[in-house]
């Protein structure tokens, strides 16, 4: 898959670990919001919600 990306959405791809926040914020930037930005959310959401990866009890 990371050679389908370019560089820019690249940076999302090294910021997370768990693919649904890939996911999360490559939907950001496809909506529109700046790479950064998407990020921020993301990492924003994550902690607001203390959203739990499938392998953590």
């Amino acid at each position: 898959m990371k050679q389908y990306l370019n560089p820019t959405t690249m940076r999302i791809v090294e910021q997370f670990d768990d693919e649904a926040n890939i996911l999360s914020a490559l939907r950001w930037v496809a909506r529109g919001l700046p790479v950064p930005l998407a990020i921020r959310k993301v990492w924003a959401d994550h902690s607001m919600y203390r959203y739990k990866s499938p392998n953590r009890e």
